[in-house]
């Protein structure tokens, strides 16, 4: 319970809503009103356009009275643009400073906190990468990475250990 006003907290969480499918943004446009004080967590994989991803996130913070958001792999895809993934990742969390979105820790109630963690998967993390490399090399190839964490010769190579690096740091 918020001890302000003595109303029952709510706490939700999506994730992978994929809206960048029409079937799935017109889910998100007609998810029933959460009850009063929720808070949601939006786990990321919501979208690649950044206007789409301001207008999904803007309309989720007219609803809930909290939203916290971090960005999965998809909204980190760069496809047909010179920009790369570090870049886009810092501004995406600039549109959400300015439209409401929280993506650092907060409290939402006395007694809880939600915790946004940014983080990247770790190829070295895989004892055998044969595997991992053959099957998995192109995915996320949509992400383009700066040379000083990514591949130099490789920027839409995502098994960079330095881009995990990044985001630990």
């Amino acid at each position: 319970q918020d001890t302000d006003s003595g109303a029952p907290c709510h706490l939700f969480c999506i994730s992978d809503i994929h809206t960048d499918h029409k079937a799935n943004h017109h889910r998100v446009d007609t998810m029933p009103s959460p009850p009063p004080n929720s808070t949601l967590i939006v786990a990321g994989d919501v979208c690649t356009a950044l206007p789409r991803l301001e207008g999904i996130l803007s309309s989720l913070v007219k609803r809930y009275r909290h939203v916290f958001y971090v960005p999965g792999n998809h909204e980190l895809w760069t496809p047909g643009t010179t920009s790369d993934s570090i870049s886009k990742f810092l501004e995406i969390l600039e549109l959400c400073d300015r439209i409401g979105v929280h993506t650092r820790p907060g409290l939402i109630h006395p007694k809880l906190a939600v915790v946004p963690l940014f983080s990247w998967y770790k190829g070295s993390f895989i004892p055998s990468r044969t595997w991992y490399h053959d099957q998995e090399s192109t995915f996320d190839g949509a992400c383009r990475w700066p040379p000083s964490i990514g591949n130099p010769d490789d920027p839409r190579n995502s098994n960079a250990d330095g881009i995990a690096d990044f985001f630990l740091e």
